[in-house]
């Protein structure tokens, strides 16, 4: 019989998107361990899609290039104080994170068994390894908790705002979207290469226009998305159209999202997000491969490797719907068609808006 971990660090210095699909994990660790102090390590400017997760005791943070001083505040705060630590990266840094914070067990997903990852097996007293073609991110993960013979929880969750911040958003809203009357389109992905044209955002405004349904155009705080959103809300030239990017926190749009009659939108963290929050969700994916990074529909079926196949026009699971691009080539798993993240994908620029709009008439 295991002895049960009093004190558990789940390492996941990853993107946004991926410490999002984490989230299953630190669910099943917790129903496995309910009286463990379970903290999670990720890096700074991804704590906020975790905010009021009710499975964690704490959120450390680290910067993804830390200096010295960092790194030795960071190891000072876990050195030793953990009887378990569960990273879901094989990578140099998380493994050497787990050797200083873990006292008795240690797991994580290596990349590889190759002869120069040996180091990391030997610090390592279980581990599993990538399958980074068929098998989910979030059953993945879960394959971690096989170790500790965990039932897996399979629900991804959504980060939770504090009711009177979100009530004052709300408030603060022109033209306040009644529930299920509004639309979330999220259209300036991180990287160029998921992006879709702006002409295809336009007409899919103009159709919901005709619905009577406002518009929700969500992004990040920078330059470029707000500008890309404002460009839309200028073009629409219609006051049911409603830009809130960089004004709202992840957990406020996740709660906003709840209350929407749709999402639209490439394959980003807000996309996840929202295939989370239970609404219909209709995801644009180019070059992506859908078995690994596919939207995780709420209640999926934990019994297969994905919920996706790697090429289809057309996927529907759940309450996600996922529109590949066409073409013989896709998915081709690489960043743009000239192999950078700033480069376009053809499979998504040639994507006629129309799919999107016979998607949301079905709705």
């Amino acid at each position: 019989m295991q002895v049960s971990p009093s004190s558990i660090l789940i390492i996941a210095t990853r993107q946004i998107g991926d410490v999002l699909l984490t989230t299953p994990l630190i669910r099943t660790i917790r129903k496995g361990y309910p009286n463990a102090k379970l903290d999670i390590l990720v890096y700074k400017n991804t704590e906020g899609i975790l905010e009021g997760n009710p499975d964690l005791d704490s959120i450390i943070t680290i910067s993804e290039h830390p200096n010295k001083k960092e790194y030795f505040s960071l190891l000072k705060k876990i050195f030793r104080k953990y009887d378990l630590t569960v990273s879901v990266q094989g990578g140099d840094r998380p493994t050497i994170y787990s050797l200083f914070a873990g006292n008795k067990k240690r797991l994580a997903i290596l990349h590889s068994d190759r002869t120069q990852e040996r180091w990391k097996q030997w610090l390592l007293d279980e581990w599993i390894l990538l399958d980074n073609i068929k098998t989910h991110t979030v059953i993945q993960n879960l394959k971690l908790a096989d170790c500790l013979e965990l039932e897996w929880q399979s629900k991804v969750v959504p980060p939770e705002p504090d009711q009177t911040v979100f009530d004052t958003f709300i408030s603060d809203l022109p033209l306040l979207p009644g529930r299920n009357h509004f639309v979330v389109l999220h259209p300036f992905p991180r990287f160029r290469y998921k992006d879709w044209h702006f002409e295809g955002w336009v007409e899919v405004i103009r159709y919901l226009l005709t619905t009577d349904q406002k518009i929700l155009l969500s992004g990040g705080p920078g330059h470029e998305e707000s500008d890309f959103c404002q460009r839309l809300v200028s073009v629409s030239d219609s006051e049911n159209v409603i830009s809130i990017a960089g004004k709202t926190s992840l957990a406020i749009l996740a709660k906003l999202m709840t209350q929407a009659k749709a999402y639209v939108g490439p394959d980003t963290a807000v996309t996840h997000l929202a295939a989370a929050s239970g609404i219909r969700t209709i995801v644009l994916l180019g070059p992506t491969n859908p078995m690994k990074w596919g939207a995780w529909p709420v209640d999926c079926n934990l019994e297969e490797g994905s919920p996706w196949i790697k090429k289809q026009d057309r996927q529907n699971n759940g309450n996600v719907i996922l529109l590949q691009g066409l073409g013989d080539c896709v998915p081709c798993f690489e960043e743009g068609c000239d192999r950078h993240k700033e480069s376009l994908s053809q499979c998504l620029q040639t994507m006629p808006a129309q799919r999107i709009i016979d998607e949301l008439k079905s709705i």
